[in-house]
């Protein structure tokens, strides 16, 4: 009986300390504390996390647990005694995996600890345990944190976006919508296979690729265009396990972009279409008018005087005055026509369907009409005139640019026919726009390798024969291309201001070769072109250029043509005071031409008049020339001008105006235009002594 008590006691033993090692091999600490609170198990982890070495060391009291440690929740609130899952199994209550953060106020030690615990009922002994397994799960939980610190993050990321985000299973079920798609809830209820947006998730999660899609969506506030972006996410296996869907509302954005790309193709002062949406509408017009066999008119529109009004008056008034005349050709126009500011002062206009109730030639006389009366600019009014050149498809041209060229060609020609006129296309247009080319072209290769050069030509006083100024007349390659030719194509091209550069300097360095050879002093005069005078800056750069060169403005005198003078009279009046403040003399060339300026002559400051030489030339043939040079002789020695009668080429002519009473002659009989060398050899005494005027005139004097 005994052996038995004593085997058996033993078999306890073995099965004891099987258990017990059972328990030590986990990493899950185990406590047993019996009802009065003491600890009757431990194994060896419950041991390590409460820093003890053996389970008498364990102090479970409220007094004891204090003192050991500090409890608080996850978020860092602290969590009295009462509520310790150690204290809540003792009296009684079952704890579940309860989560705190523990620190050992002794060792210092920290950890995320999970807590489990039970009562048990021992039936053999009727004894009462409470069991408590702690578990440290902190790296997990710590990770988990971390996990859920940044989907919290990223959440709040979401719900910062304007976009709307939506997340979605692989079965395209919502499963998160960010604070922006819940506010478009109506985008995101009823049935998600309507949803404007569920295409591009489904082919997302099908293809298993990012999809990026354009859709046009109509809602409350009307039609808004969204860039649908479907990006899949995948699971650790490779499969697709959600799809993000991103929805931008592009409509400003894209509002933008077309005001951008309106802005880019409309003129920012008319509101017309540039020549860049010119090139792409016409491209398509033409296409049509070739297929349908119909035609289609270039009405190419230049302004005249339009440089004038914003020279005189300033860009703002300049504005005005174009917005006014685009309202003007809009009224007029078709809505089916193109109409476009295609440069400064230009307009082109396309005319399809051109037939027998819409004619090219009629528009062109409407606009002309239209732009020619008086526009009303700050209380004042302003008047320009228009050039037409017209162009026919596919008679002149297949293409714009041809077309173009064709009705800038036709438009020349308008403007050398006189204002407020317009002219077809023709062949012998396109010669001469050619051969303008050229010359532009050569000229410009010119003017770069020195192939222009000056002639002088003397004004000489009759009775004396002293000469009184030399005038200036530019030359190319020696006579080989008129200057009739080429001085109009440097005015149309923009040339004429280098041009003139070009003599001012030259005729600085031939007066200073001339006072180095002893001879007197003899002005020069210049002829300035129309183009020239009415630049802003004109006076400017002649005083400037007159600094650099120290060059006297004694010795300089400006020609200036009706045309120049009377296109704007007050200005003309202004700009000549200018000149003549700084002891430049002003004379007016070709006077005559424009016979109603008469009435003008008394209110121009200038110094002279020179006589058209086509009066002189023709005076023996034609009554009314000489009533004409009769009239400026006289009207000239009334006002104290000095008159100069040009194109003297004969004796005869040079008696004829002598006679009426003209002071001053220049032309062929006197003397050719010569070098300046062969001018100094000449008149290096200030006299044309070798030819014989008026020797009786001589001996009065």
């Amino acid at each position: 009986m005994q052996k038995s008590t004593s085997s058996q006691a033993k078999r306890e033993s073995h099965s004891y300390t099987r258990l017990h090692a059972i328990l030590d091999s986990l990493n899950e600490g185990v406590l047993m504390i019996d009802k009065d609170g003491r600890v009757v198990e431990a194994n060896q982890a419950a041991l390590d996390f409460l820093s003890v070495t053996g389970k008498e060391e364990i102090d479970l009291s409220k007094g004891g647990l204090e003192a050991t440690f500090d409890v608080s929740t996850l978020e860092g609130k602290p969590v009295p005694v009462e509520a310790w899952p150690v204290w809540r199994v003792m009296q009684g209550e079952n704890v579940f995996e309860t989560v705190l953060r523990v620190r050992n106020r002794r060792t210092g030690r920290q950890w995320i600890s999970s807590h489990s615990g039970r009562k048990l009922l021992f039936p053999e002994t009727d004894e009462m345990f409470a069991v408590l397994s702690i578990r440290d799960i902190t790296r997990s939980k710590t990770a988990e944190i971390q996990v859920q610190s940044m989907e919290t993050r990223l959440k709040s990321a979401f719900d910062s976006f304007t976009d709307e985000v939506v997340i979605m299973d692989r079965h395209l079920k919502p499963t998160y919508v960010n604070a922006a798609g819940r506010r478009c809830a109506a985008s995101l209820v009823g049935d998600r296979e309507h949803t404007f947006w569920h295409s591009a998730a489904r082919e997302a999660v099908e293809s298993a690729t990012s999809v990026i899609t354009d859709v046009r969506h109509a809602t409350d506030a009307g039609v808004r265009d969204y860039v649908i972006s479907a990006m899949p996410l995948f699971d650790a296996a490779g499969a697709v396990d959600e799809v993000v869907v991103l929805l931008h509302d592009a409509t400003e954005r894209n509002q933008a972009a077309e005001s951008v790309r309106q802005a880019a193709l409309h003129d920012t002062l008319t509101g017309l279409p540039n020549r860049v949406l010119l090139s792409e509408i016409a491209k398509r017009m033409l296409a049509e008018a070739k297929r349908s066999h119909q035609r289609i008119a270039v009405l190419l529109i230049d302004l005249d005087r339009f440089k004038t009004v914003n020279d005189v008056y300033g860009n703002e008034a300049g504005d005005k005055l174009l917005r006014e005349l685009a309202k003007r050709i809009r009224f007029r126009m078709r809505s089916q026509d193109l109409i476009t500011r295609f440069g400064g002062d230009e307009f082109v206009i396309l005319l399809p369907l051109v037939n027998e109730h819409h004619l090219p030639h009629t528009v062109a006389a409407d606009l002309i009409h239209l732009i020619g009366q008086p526009v009303q600019v700050d209380g004042g009014q302003l008047t320009v005139e228009a050039c037409v050149g017209i162009s026919l498809f596919p008679n002149d041209g297949e293409t714009l640019n041809e077309l173009l060229r064709q009705a800038d060609a036709a438009m020349d020609a308008a403007k050398e026919s006189g204002r407020n006129s317009y002219r077809f296309y023709t062949e012998e247009l396109a010669h001469q726009s050619i051969t303008q080319s050229r010359v532009e072209n050569e000229l410009r290769r010119a003017l770069g390798q020195g192939e222009l050069s000056l002639a002088y030509q003397p004004i000489i006083e009759i009775h004396s024969g002293k000469v009184l100024c030399a005038e200036a007349l530019i030359r190319w390659e020696n006579g080989r291309v008129s200057p009739d030719v080429f001085v109009p194509i440097a005015e149309i091209s923009g040339l004429v201001g280098r041009m003139t550069d070009w003599v001012l300097d030259e005729i600085c360095r031939e007066q200073r070769r001339w006072r180095q050879l002893g001879i007197p002093l003899i002005p020069i005069s210049i002829n300035v072109s129309p183009v020239q005078f009415k630049l802003r800056g004109f006076v400017d750069d002649i005083e400037r250029r007159l600094r650099e060169k120290q060059f006297t403005a004694e010795a300089l005198q400006i020609e200036l043509t009706e045309t120049a003078v009377m296109d704007n009279v007050d200005h003309s009046i202004h700009i000549i005071k200018r000149l003549r403040g700084l002891g430049i003399k002003i004379a007016l060339d070709d006077f005559g031409k424009g016979y109603s300026s008469l009435s003008y002559l008394s209110r121009l400051p200038i110094d002279k008049i020179k006589i058209d030489k086509e009066f002189i030339l023709g005076f023996d043939q034609s009554a009314t020339n000489r009533a004409i040079t009769d009239a400026v002789i006289a009207l000239g020695t009334a006002l104290q001008l000095e008159v100069v009668a040009e194109g003297i080429e004969s004796r005869e002519a040079l008696d004829y105006v002598r006679e009426q009473g003209c002071r001053q002659a220049q032309g062929f009989y006197l003397c050719k235009p010569v070098p300046g060398k062969t001018f100094a050899a000449l008149f290096g005494d200030g006299t044309a002594s070798s030819v014989v005027l008026y020797p009786e005139d001589r001996m009065k004097r």
